[in-house]
């Protein structure tokens, strides 16, 4: 199953031209099977992708892209919000309890790799 992880709409996001729709128009072009919306430090347009993409017939996942004080880190499971700038080991603390996935999506410091 072939998935990109990692996108922003113009729902959620100052960082896309892309609607959902347009997104989703896109990747089913690209032969993928789904795709996530990970809007920053929230749920929202994740959760309008999913609706949209219920009803054009095509896998579409929330998530949220996180930033914490240790850098960006992609979040599928999570429902807790506004958790802009948390500790890394505070925010894996809480996608334990919430049974949710974590991956980096950016560089972080040689320090935190070292733990």
């Amino acid at each position: 199953m072939k998935i990109d992880l990692h996108n922003h709409t113009t729902t959620s996001s100052q960082c896309s031209i892309l609607d959902v729709r347009d997104l989703i128009t896109q990747v089913q072009k690209m032969g993928l099977d789904a795709v996530c919306v990970t809007e920053h430090n929230t749920l929202h347009g994740g959760k309008v992708a999913e609706k949209l993409g219920r009803d054009m017939g095509f896998l579409v996942i929330a998530g949220q892209e996180l930033s914490t004080a240790d850098g960006d880190v992609l979040a599928f499971g999570m429902q807790s919000e506004g958790l802009q700038n948390i500790e890394l080991l505070e925010l894996c603390k809480l996608a334990k309890k919430e049974n949710a996935v974590l991956i980096r999506s950016e560089e972080h410091t040689s320090e935190l790799q070292s733990h």
